[in-house]
């Protein structure tokens, strides 16, 4: 029975995966280490989801979560989008998916908001 080779047995895909792997391992061995900090937006239980926008076009990326859109840099000045209701921390809030995109096409950033499964979604016109 002839003993099989290397060569016959790998497909070529396997070697351009461990070249892919090797390279990508030399490039993170030498990338700058990435710090975060932890900036809280509220002490209230709003949503659980959150999207990222320039809602009020000025070129800085702002944070919509629940209710309010917060905006960038410094997060501190919030604007209200709809009603607000905070929820005990305990359950599950009406903002479980928040998406942003200009939904009618008029340049502005519009606010998606998806409730928990089974509960209604709200499009939220800037």
């Amino acid at each position: 029975m002839p003993t099989p080779s290397l060569r016959a047995s790998t497909p070529p895909r396997i070697f351009f995966h461990l070249l892919l792997a090797i390279s990508l391992a030399a490039v993170a061995a030498h990338a700058e280490p990435i710090s975060f900090s932890k900036q809280q937006l509220t002490d209230m239980f709003f949503s659980e989801g959150v999207a990222v926008a320039d809602v009020d076009n000025d070129g800085k990326t702002d944070v919509i979560a629940g209710p309010f859109w917060y905006r960038a840099p410094e997060f501190k000045q919030k604007r209200g989008i709809a009603a607000p209701h905070a929820y005990d921390p305990r359950s599950y809030s009406n903002a479980f998916i928040m998406g942003a995109y200009d939904f009618n096409y008029d340049g502005l950033t519009d606010v998606l908001q998806i409730g928990w499964p089974g509960r209604a979604g709200y499009w939220l016109e800037n």
